[in-house]
């Protein structure tokens, strides 16, 4: 108990030794002159929470060049002993208080919130990359058709049905299933079928198909 009484008087001495009043003193430290008084007093109401005392105190500690003969944190703990026992180990304090069955709930909403809207964001992404597709059934690939014909190449497949889509250049339409189907008329030799499709964003893929026809 004797050395709780001593902290003030040490303060007080060490600034008398290097003989400062407590005005010179503030200028020298950039403490309050009234803060250097109230430690020096050990008058706690005169002093600010004890995160900005703890600033004060080490800086006026530092001048004097007492740091190893007064310990901050003792003092500290003796003019708020109410945030000791906090301070001293924060984790464990604010482990031991469970959770309410409402602050749990909170929690869990916002973690599921958090988590759909990264999943949200992560498909958006990989839409916005990546480049419209479309699945050609008909013709499935590049074909050698043995005889010309009168009869129409009829060509099929699927896209998104919000997407555009183009077949050499001219406008080919889908259901609302995103289903096409057009019935076109070759000519003997090589046709080039280009099917374009084009997203919302402007990005289109383009797939090329030839056919022989003898």
């Amino acid at each position: 108990m004797e050395q709780e009484h001593n902290f003030g008087d040490i303060l007080r001495q060490a600034r008398e030794s290097k003989r400062l009043d407590t005005k010179e003193a503030s200028v020298v430290a950039k403490v309050p002159s009234e803060a250097i008084q109230a430690l020096e007093e050990m008058d706690v109401s005169a002093l600010p929470p004890r995160v900005y005392t703890r600033g004060f105190l080490h800086k006026y500690i530092e001048i004097l060049g007492i740091g190893e003969e007064v310990s901050a944190d003792e003092y500290l703990d003796i003019l708020f002993p109410d945030t000791k026992k906090f301070l001293a180990n924060p984790v464990a304090e604010a482990s031991s208080r469970p959770l309410s069955r409402s602050r749990l709930f909170t929690y869990i909403g916002v973690s599921l919130v958090l988590a759909s809207l990264a999943f949200y964001f992560s498909y958006q992404f990989r839409f916005l990359v990546r480049l419209p597709e479309i699945v050609l059934e008909e013709p499935a690939g590049d074909m050698v058709i043995a005889e010309w014909t009168t009869t129409p190449f009829e060509v099929r497949g699927r896209i998104d049905p919000s997407f555009r889509l183009t077949l050499n250049g001219r406008p080919l339409y889908s259901s609302e299933a995103g289903e096409f189907k057009q019935a076109i008329y070759l000519a003997s030799g090589l046709n080039t079928l280009e099917f374009a499709v084009t997203n919302n964003l402007g990005k289109t893929s383009r797939v090329i198909r030839h056919l022989l026809v003898k």
